[in-house]
């Protein structure tokens, strides 16, 4: 009996070693599959300025922070120093989407942006604000009301395939000499690198007006072909006219702050781009734009004190009387020779939208007519 019993245990072990023996395993998990390589988004990105001085750093802020707050989706290839395109070729270019953004001299663009560019070539404020340095961005206040009011300046930029990211506001335009300039009579016989209003303005004080890029007035005072450079400080710094030049005069200018360059896309470009990504770069623009105007206030100033107290310049301020005499000399015919000029060009309400500009400001033109 009990070697039968034995018999039966040693069959149901064997039966269930068998079981198990033929039970399959379990197939292993599958890897999850890699997900495709989200490429980044490329746009490329051109100015004529060389990577130095005040512009370029403060418009690499708003390219970085681009990159940054896309968390890489969107990288940007820089052309600094004209590679891609000259200073007055570089609107155009982003236009035909040769570029996809850039940094460009808009007020230069008159035949594209007349508008915007009016506080450069016509409106003759000179230094606007509480001080020398609390600068009060009239004329880009002026220039957001206007495109509020008339489709005519709204659309300036979309009629030439661009969107302004932000204005960078240039700030006034002070004459850096050779030889000091007192008052009027030493405007007399002085060669001058001058540009926007300023060209007619210190040629009515009888300067000699001397046409060349400022990158080249360094050169051309070391040689005696210019004697005074009619600029901006961030500009005089970017190009160390200070080294030759070491008078620097205020209160002469007759061209304040205005809307000098513009950080413009092209709008195919802009189109294309997905909505979320448009919503941050279109948000950095409006802050980059108050804090870039802040940030000039604070560098003109301390240009300013470096001139004084590191480079040896030495500083004046121009009678206002000497200025009213040029003022009355030829503000008006300033501001009207260019409203006849993009009549010209087929812009028939520019008086109107110009006069409304000049309000806008508080500037009167026709008091000096």
């Amino acid at each position: 009996m009990k070697k039968l019993l034995l018999i039966c245990v040693s069959v149901v072990c064997l039966a269930s070693l068998s079981v198990v023996g033929c039970a399959k395993e379990a197939p292993p998990t599958p890897a999850p599959p890699t997900p495709p390589e989200v490429k980044p988004i490329v746009l490329t990105f051109s100015c004529w300025s060389p990577f130095v001085g005040f512009l370029a750093e403060k418009t690499e802020v708003f390219l970085s922070q681009i990159e940054e707050r896309t968390e890489g989706r969107v990288k940007i290839e820089r052309y600094w120093g004209g590679t891609l395109a000259k200073v007055k070729e570089l609107h155009p270019l982003i236009e035909r989407g040769g570029v996809d953004l850039g940094t460009g001299v808009s007020c230069y663009a008159i035949d594209m942006f007349p508008y915007s560019a009016a506080g450069f070539h016509a409106i003759a404020v000179g230094s606007i604000g509480n001080s020398r340095y609390d600068y009060d961005n009239k004329l880009q206040k002026g220039y957001e009301q206007l495109r509020e009011e008339f489709p005519e300046v709204r659309d300036e930029f979309t009629n030439h395939d661009q969107k302004v990211l932000f204005f960078h506001e240039a700030t006034p335009l002070h004459i850096l000499s050779i030889k000091p300039v007192r008052t009027l009579a030493d405007l007399d016989g002085l060669k001058v690198r001058a540009v926007g209003t300023s060209v007619k303005f210190d040629a009515a004080g009888g300067a000699v007006i001397i046409s060349i890029p400022a990158v080249e007035a360094y050169e051309a005072m070391s040689k005696g072909v210019v004697d005074a450079v009619d600029t901006a400080i961030e500009i005089h710094d970017r190009y160390r006219h200070y080294e030759i030049a070491k008078h620097l005069t205020f209160g002469l200018n007759s061209c304040g702050q205005h809307l000098g360059y513009a950080t413009v896309i092209n709008l195919d470009t802009w189109n294309k781009l997905p909505p979320d990504i448009q919503e941050i770069i279109e948000g950095l623009g409006k802050e980059h734009g108050a804090w870039y105007s802040q940030e000039m206030e604070k560098f003109d100033a301390e240009g300013e004190r470096k001139f004084v107290e590191e480079e040896g310049v030495i500083t004046y301020d121009f009678p206002p009387a000497d200025r009213e005499v040029l003022m009355k000399e030829v503000a008006f015919q300033i501001y009207d020779d260019y409203v006849k000029k993009i009549e010209g060009m087929g812009f028939a309400k520019a008086r109107q939208i110009l006069d409304r500009y000049c309000e806008l400001v508080g500037y009167d033109p026709y008091k000096y007519r």
